[in-house]
């Protein structure tokens, strides 16, 4: 159990009022800041009080900063975001598998006082029969003030069950070569009675055709609706926003948006929509994803890759790029070229860059690594 953190902002849980909270190693919160648990892994059938699960489990930590939060946004619409990266989790009769990864986040919302759940990628190897269980939810007061999800089968982590939490759990593992862990960019909402949500969101899609990536969703009513901002992550995790849609204000019927990203990632890209009601109040979609296969990935040579403090672009071929980008992991562009196939890399932060690199009306995709 960690020391008394600050929340930075008040936050209504239960009924009650608080500024402070406790993080535990086993994948759950209390804003009890008198409990002393070190070792509760079942937190929602224990008896903690004001618990918020997002994968109460017995854990093990691994890496740097395994624990940590970030208190983001201006008052009065801030969010602390509360992170658990690098867990493992081996059962007490692991047979021929375990949890050898997983991340994932619990957000707490100023003045909404709504929270999330949301899952990073979650490995288990090898994929052979075994299975466990984790608690994901939250507990009031009394063992029946609370809400918990319920999925005790596989593939799929998709049955909200609203109950008393003392009684659920939430199956992980693998069988028969089926995974049912949480799928990256998975998000559970808790919202509190008495908050209207400013939007019907019937629908959120996307799919990927001539290396562009189109979103479409649809709703059936709006209230005080300005703008969408669309984001998006290359892990699930962390968003950056690409780009803005109107809203339609106030409605009462079917509404059909699109949004086409045309540069989006080379594997998977993660959205979401970031709903902005005229009085700068905002709520978040659920996030969702769609592999990009990019065409014409082997005409591009890289090397050295990884780079160091320089890289150089060349075509496999006796074709001519008329142009080069280079754009970093969060969609910015670094650099462009109509005729230098060598680049300076000083001063670039390590991670993943893209490249796109076109022939006249023929793109060309690739990707490298900053060391």
């Amino acid at each position: 159990m960690s020391a008394i953190i600050d929340i930075g902002f008040t936050f209504n849980f239960g009924g009650l009022d608080f500024t402070q909270f406790k993080m535990n190693t086993n994948g759950w919160i209390t804003f009890n800041t008198s409990s002393v648990s070190t070792s509760v892994y079942n937190a929602i059938s224990s008896s903690e009080t004001f618990v918020i699960a997002g994968f109460s489990a017995n854990l093990n930590l691994t890496g740097v900063n395994p624990m940590s939060y970030k208190l983001s946004g201006v008052a009065p619409l801030r969010i602390l975001q509360l992170q658990w990266k690098g867990i493992t989790h081996t059962p007490v009769s692991p047979g021929s598998g375990s949890l050898t990864s997983g991340e994932f986040q619990i957000w707490l919302y100023e003045t909404t006082n709504v929270f999330e759940v949301n899952y990073g990628t979650f490995i288990t190897t090898p994929v052979a029969n075994f299975g466990s269980y984790a608690q994901v939810g939250w507990k009031g007061e009394c063992p029946t003030d609370g809400d918990a999800l319920y999925k005790n089968s596989y593939p799929y982590w998709d049955t909200p069950w609203n109950g008393y939490g003392y009684v659920t759990s939430l199956s992980f593992g693998s069988s028969g070569g089926f995974l049912f862990l949480p799928m990256p960019g998975e998000l559970f909402r808790w919202t509190p009675a008495g908050i209207p949500l400013p939007i019907g969101l019937t629908s959120f899609t996307a799919t990927s055709k001539n290396n562009i990536n189109i979103l479409s969703w649809t709703t059936n009513t709006e209230m005080n609706n300005d703008h969408f901002e669309i984001e998006r992550s290359a892990d699930g995790i962390t968003f950056h926003e690409i780009g803005t849609v109107e809203g339609h204000g106030n409605s009462s019927y079917v509404s059909d948006y699109h949004f086409e990203d045309i540069s989006p990632f080379s594997g998977i890209n993660y959205y979401r929509l970031k709903q902005v009601d005229y009085n700068g109040d905002f709520r978040y979609s659920q996030v969702i994803f769609v592999e990009t296969k990019l065409f014409n990935h082997s005409a591009l040579v890289i090397y050295p890759n990884p780079a160091g403090a320089d890289i150089t672009i060349l075509p496999d071929t006796t074709i001519r790029f008329t142009e080069i980008e280079i754009y970093n992991s969060f969609g910015v562009l670094k650099t462009k070229s109509m005729d230098e196939f060598h680049f300076d890399l000083s001063g670039w932060l390590p991670g993943i860059y893209f490249v796109k690199a076109r022939q006249q009306g023929n793109y060309y995709y690739s990707k490298f690594t900053k060391l």
